[in-house]
């Protein structure tokens, strides 16, 4: 006697055709759909142009809501690139590459360079040392700046200050000497 044996509700099969019916089902895309890119982020963030290049491109990938993988593809690098960069580990070397970072986020083009490192800010940059002017030099110049100063006075000033520069030319360079303990 054979025995019919009957489609139970505990196979594979019973468990797979809800799921297989479900409405709108079908083949999937092999790749997520690539969503166009949105115009630039237009953010107004506190401090978001100072410190360093880790903390703006964390700010700005906080800020949005972006992920990692999301901001790797739209500024065409590598994921692994982005974590670098907010890891303090790597930075960008191509500007195009920073200008493609501020347009995306509205940020000023110089702040990113100086986030990046690849223009120097003006907190770094020092003034140079002014030599000391000579107070008869001071003089000179003050006597040039007045609007009172007759115009043929600063004609024989300026023609002086020509002939002693011409002198300073033909005079050969000194050496300088160093000191010991200065």
């Amino acid at each position: 006697m054979q025995r019919v044996l009957k489609l139970t509700d505990t196979g594979y099969a019973s468990r797979r055709r809800p799921v297989r019916f479900r409405k709108g089902a079908g083949p999937q895309p092999a790749s997520p759909s690539i969503s166009p890119l949105p115009l630039t982020y237009r953010l107004r963030m506190r401090n978001a142009g100072s410190g360093t290049w880790a903390t703006l491109v964390k700010q700005m990938r906080a800020a949005t809501g972006m992920t990692g993988a999301e901001l790797a593809r739209r500024l065409d690098v590598d994921r692994a690139t982005i974590w670098r960069w907010e890891a303090g580990r790597q930075k960008p070397e191509s500007p195009d590459l920073i200008k493609a970072f501020a347009d995306l986020f509205g940020l000023d083009l110089d702040d990113a360079l100086k986030a990046a490192g690849l223009r120097p800010s003006t907190e770094e940059r020092q003034p140079a040392p002014r030599e000391a002017t000579d107070p008869d030099v001071l003089k000179l110049l003050k006597l040039l700046a007045d609007p009172d100063t007759a115009e043929t006075t600063k004609t024989q000033i300026r023609a002086m200050l020509r002939v002693l520069a011409e002198l300073a030319d033909q005079q050969p360079p000194r050496k300088t000497i160093r000191r010991r303990g200065a």
